[in-house]
């Protein structure tokens, strides 16, 4: 009988060759061993949830599964009875190859270990993994290689509900360093990022997708779906009733640039081989006969944003060669030749 999924658990998609574990981690959750899908039908609810558009759905079988590479997705994870304490979420998929994960909204446990016990000698007598817990926890058992990189917790992870879910010594060192998560303040995030999460396409307003993508990867208006070609970018969104980023507002390009940001510190932008990728599409090429660049739904892409991205300017003026448009990482436009391997981001929110 199938397990009915944890309505505490929120998917999300993880980066190439990433852990659950890791994925989870980054949005300030953890993975839960307890919701994986029974059935290729639970899977497709959970692509959609994210806004993964799964093309064949096969059993799969690996430890990592559910996975998905190249809209080829596969829902059945297997371990093998002699490793039937393995933890799924812990298990990597292939370099080109991203994991669905549930991840728990429940906060972490407090006291994994007691760090005052053998403080003393906690050089010698604590383990790496009490050390390292400690030291992030509790600010205690740091390495001086822990102490010298400076910044001890991320405070924009789960800020929205700092007063519950950060440790005293999270809050003390985001009060101290950053001025966040102090007590007695009133000041709080602007957005409560897991409320309404389910419903986000449609319930969230722009600005609560722009801050909560670019603060807690979540609500990301553009969602990366693989890599490929510029006509291979256009039918992967196509696909899934989605488009190819065509920002002309400024309210657009901000919340494309903190969906690359967050794709960004999630390696999501890499190509099958695990380098990074040299930038997305963008959904606009140029017409050699009207003599201007064009979007895909076929309006013009204006004087005002072709002059602000110097899209007309030496060597990235358009040419028959290379009509397709491009956006490198560090957020420069460029005329792009169509066989290139680029990142393909989708509009997921139906804007």
């Amino acid at each position: 009988m199938a397990h009915q999924r944890a309505k505490s658990t929120t998917w999300f998609m993880s980066g190439q060759g990433e852990s659950c574990k890791e994925a989870c981690r980054k949005v300030n959750l953890h993975c839960t061993e307890a919701a994986w899908p029974d059935s290729e039908h639970e899977l497709q609810e959970i692509a959609k949830e994210v806004g993964y558009e799964c093309e064949e759905v096969q059993s799969g079988n690996s430890e990592y599964d559910p996975s998905a590479a190249d809209m080829h997705c596969g829902w059945q994870g297997y371990v093998p009875r002699s490793r039937a304490g393995f933890s799924r979420c812990a298990a990597e998929p292939p370099s080109f190859s991203l994991r669905f994960c549930p991840c728990s909204e429940t906060a972490e446990p407090k006291d994994l270990f007691n760090c005052d016990t053998d403080f003393a000698t906690w050089r010698v007598d604590w383990s790496a993994s009490k050390k390292d817990w400690c030291c992030k926890s509790k600010g205690k058992g740091c390495s001086g290689k822990q102490k010298e990189s400076g910044k001890q917790f991320n405070c924009a992870a789960g800020l929205s509900n700092w007063e519950k879910a950060w440790s005293d010594a999270k809050k003390e060192w985001c009060c101290n360093e950053e001025g966040k998560g102090c007590k007695g303040s009133t000041t709080s995030a602007p957005y409560d990022c897991i409320a309404g999460h389910s419903n986000w396409k449609r319930g969230w307003s722009d600005g609560k997708k722009t801050w909560c993508c670019e603060n807690q990867h979540r609500g990301c208006p553009y969602q990366v779906f693989g890599t490929g070609n510029a006509i291979d970018a256009r039918r992967m969104c196509g696909k899934s009733h989605m488009r190819l980023p065509m920002p002309e507002t400024e309210l657009e390009e901000k919340a494309l640039k903190v969906s690359v940001r967050a794709a960004v510190s999630m390696s999501m932008l890499s190509n099958e081989d695990g380098a990074k990728a040299a930038g997305i599409w963008l959904g606009g090429s140029y017409s050699a006969l009207a003599g201007k660049w064009e979007w895909d739904d076929g309006s013009e892409v204006t004087a005002e944003t072709t002059k602000a991205h110097q899209l007309n300017d030496g060597e990235h003026s358009p040419n028959e060669a290379a009509p397709w448009l491009a956006m490198r990482t560090d957020g420069r436009w460029v005329a792009s030749l169509p066989d290139r391997k680029l990142s393909v981001l989708c509009r997921v929110d139906g804007k």
